[in-house]
């Protein structure tokens, strides 16, 4: 197996994913579309590579505009944002769902960052704390000893942090109403 593969797990959830992007597809253009192509104009090469969550890869050209982007996820966004009351009813549930796809990228983007921001302060610790043993011409690998309980530690916050950030921004939500 190659280095690069995904894992299992991944693979599936990936997808499972383009599966949903899929019937969104179907249920938007009818049953012979398999993408959001249908919004769009063909891909310009003939053998595209094959489709994942974001749509299929290729060249898409706006049937409006002209504009072209790489992946039919970002077309079906430029069109419902651009031409947002030149569009049918299947083209914008396209783009809403394309959003709501980007908005939840987003999100665990910002839960990640949270968490990191969250554990740097603990690393910063660890950090100093090796570089006042090695002054003190103590032996620095005492110092490692625990590393991998405090690495384990370490990841337990991290995921902590990270469910923390989803259900702050869950109970602000909430809050607004």
């Amino acid at each position: 197996m190659s280095a690069t593969r995904l894992s299992g797990a991944a693979e599936a959830a990936e997808a499972a994913e383009a599966a949903e992007v899929a019937e969104v597809a179907e249920a938007a253009y009818g049953p012979t579309a398999a993408t959001p192509a249908a919004l769009v104009a063909a891909p310009a090469a003939a053998a595209a590579p094959p489709p994942d969550a974001r749509g299929a890869r290729g060249s898409f050209t706006c049937r409006v505009c002209g504009h072209t982007d790489h992946r039919a996820h970002y077309a079906a966004l430029h069109l419902g944002r651009a031409h947002g009351n030149e569009v049918s009813d299947a083209e914008r549930q396209a783009c809403a769902h394309a959003a709501d796809l980007e908005t939840a990228y987003f999100l665990r983007l910002r839960y990640h960052a949270k968490a990191i921001i969250g554990i740097s302060p603990l690393v910063g610790f660890m950090a100093i704390l090796i570089v006042v043993a090695v002054g003190l011409s103590a032996n620095p690998f005492l110092m490692l000893l625990p590393s991998p309980a405090l690495l384990v530690m370490l990841v337990f916050l991290y995921i902590f942090l990270y469910q923390g950030a989803k259900y702050d921004d869950a109970r602000a939500a909430k809050a607004k109403g």
